[in-house]
């Protein structure tokens, strides 16, 4: 997961906040989760902190690695494990009217980021990279491009993938297992996944309507 020990600082900002690997960027209902972050630590104060220092060991850990950025891929691969943990504070935002609309927006937003990435090839979205880093910089190190990869807008997997699939470079997965059954397995456990996301959600709500319902 690292070859040798690297900036943290340079490792934590472009873990968390850089265009080409911030988590902010990548999956935003993060930032619902900070939302609701102060209510789920007032309720559930053990457990937040808890979740918390788990979280900050394992990005401040991370940060120090030099390939902090995890190579070619979509995002900040390395922090995947965690975002559940980021996500859980959405609950107690929930619980409020501002800061639901707040995160059903953010969620939203978020759904529509990952379609880049999971509908188009990570490597030809790096090969594609590659190619602009040489037209346009000047200095064709290594070290340069990664540099240019991590921190430079324009080189955003987000950006490069949403423009491949604007000229209907659709991930080759998607193509040569048209024929078989691949695909409907996959939507049918993505559909499966976020059914029981959603119901996670909702169904504190309809067990309190329920109860209120029998209490009347």
């Amino acid at each position: 997961m690292g070859n040798g020990l690297g900036n943290p600082t340079i490792g934590l900002y472009g873990l968390l906040l850089s265009t080409g690997r911030g988590i902010i960027w990548y999956a935003p209902p993060v930032v619902a989760a900070i939302i609701g972050s102060v209510r789920f630590y007032r309720s559930k104060r053990a457990t937040a902190l808890a979740f918390a220092t788990f979280v900050a060991l394992w990005v401040g850990l991370l940060s120090f690695f030099k390939t902090w950025d995890s190579g070619w891929g979509w995002g900040p691969r390395y922090l995947f494990p965690i975002v559940p943990f980021l996500l859980i504070p959405i609950a107690e935002a929930l619980k409020f009217r501002a800061d639901k609309f707040a995160c059903v927006g953010l969620c939203v937003i978020g759904f529509f980021i990952q379609l880049p990435g999971a509908l188009v090839d990570f490597m030809a979205s790096g090969h594609a990279g590659m190619a602009a880093f040489a037209q346009t910089a000047q200095d064709h190190t290594p070290a340069s491009f990664v540099a240019w990869r991590n921190f430079q807008l324009a080189s955003s997997e987000i950006v490069r993938h949403s423009a491949l699939l604007l000229h209907g470079q659709v991930d080759l997965a998607w193509l040569i297992f048209t024929n078989t059954c691949l695909p409907t397995i996959t939507f049918v456990a993505a559909v499966l996944f976020l059914t029981s996301g959603v119901f996670m959600l909702i169904s504190p709500r309809l067990v309190h309507h329920r109860n209120a319902q029998f209490a009347a």
